[in-house]
């Protein structure tokens, strides 16, 4: 589904997102990845049920006021950990489906929001 249109600005959007993939300012991603205005990051992770607080470094050192967190084709919710550290450190978390977590990010961006996304293309 294409969720946006090309930008001709330095910013990083999601042009698309389908089953495995995203768009992302005209590169095609199917691994994990950890995106902001600024920047596309390779996630070192497998699924999300593998995550635990060690992952969430490069983020921590984005400084985004809100985190979503899109977990493949099904919501997966993180440990309680995980929540906490966002809380500790005065970032709003959200998980939910990696389409749900594209649209999101889109509109947040467009609003001026500092976010980051990690997202997952698989379960």
């Amino acid at each position: 589904m294409k969720i946006t249109l090309d930008n001709a600005d330095s910013v990083y959007r999601i042009q698309s997102c389908e089953e495995g993939e995203v768009t992302i300012n005209g590169k095609m991603v199917d691994y994990p990845v950890i995106v902001n205005r600024s920047g596309i990051y390779t996630w070192e992770v497998g699924t999300a049920g593998d995550l635990n607080q060690s992952h969430f470094q490069r983020v921590l050192e984005l400084h985004p006021e809100i985190f979503i967190l899109g977990t493949g084709t099904r919501q997966i919710f993180p440990a309680a950990d995980i929540v906490m550290l966002f809380n500790t450190n005065g970032i709003a978390f959200e998980a939910m489906n990696t389409g749900a977590a594209c649209r999101t990010y889109n509109i947040l961006l467009s609003e001026g929001r500092e976010v980051s996304a990690g997202l997952f293309m698989r379960q």
